[in-house]
């Protein structure tokens, strides 16, 4: 488990082995969806954390393609300093008294595995487990999932990507998403551009101004297997 925990770190202090055009992209995924995805891990967490959930098992963040939501990366907190992780691999696309229709593509499935996952998906998804400090390092947790999405399944700030978070579903005040033009802006000129641009038609006077800036730059607003499996486990256990 250590040696898993070494690969989850190294994958995201070491980019130096991605290409120009994939960091580029990458940073363009962050900066439109990172925000979303820690807003969401920390209200999680602080539930989890104060003991307040009903049931354990809905401490999970699902991030899936709006178009395809068979794709997606999930995560759970197993337990205060351990997070438990899976990457779709279209073993649960189908019914089981269906034949499996679909499996990752082998370049996907490397990519998956320098990030730790699994790559054995004969009996579900891609899976990993990492151990997380208290409290924990959400942004370096938000980042994973989104890297595992961008490597493993060619998300871009372009594409929508949805959330299922039973004890978040919707963002916090605290965070604004951003429009895919406002993180090819973001990614090209850097933070402190897009915000000032904002700053001026936030205060322009001018309808006209309000209206043409926030159409340039607009903001931007699958079940859970892990926890289908563990309630399966449960009711085996309670039948032994």
């Amino acid at each position: 488990m250590i040696s898993r925990m070494i690969v989850f770190v190294a994958a995201l202090l070491a980019p130096a082995t991605t290409s120009a055009t994939d960091a580029a992209t990458f940073r363009e995924l962050l900066i439109r969806y990172r925000c979303a995805v820690v807003d969401r891990l920390d209200s999680i967490y602080e539930i989890y954390s104060a003991g307040d959930p009903s049931d354990v098992q809905d401490t999970f963040l699902i991030i899936y393609f709006a178009d395809h939501p068979h794709d997606y990366v999930q995560c759970v907190f197993d337990a205060p300093t351990r997070m438990y992780c899976e990457a779709a691999s279209g073993f649960y696309d189908d019914v089981e008294t269906v034949p499996r229709s679909r499996h990752l593509s082998p370049a996907s499935i490397a990519a998956l595995g320098r990030l730790g996952f699994s790559t054995d998906d004969s009996a579900g998804n891609f899976a990993m487990s990492f151990d997380v400090p208290v409290p924990p390092d959400l942004n370096r947790i938000a980042d994973f999932m989104l890297k595992a999405l961008h490597d493993g399944y060619g998300a871009r700030a372009d594409r929508k990507l949805e959330f299922n978070a039973p004890y978040a579903p919707r963002p916090t005040s605290q965070c604004v998403p951003v429009s895919q033009a406002g993180a090819t802006l973001l990614s090209a000129r850097g933070e402190r551009s897009y915000r000032t641009i904002h700053r001026f038609i936030g205060r322009s006077g001018s309808a006209l101004t309000r209206v043409i800036g926030r159409a340039m730059f607009p903001p931007v607003q699958p079940v859970c297997t892990v926890c289908a499996r563990r309630q399966a486990d449960d009711a085996r256990g309670s039948a032994s």
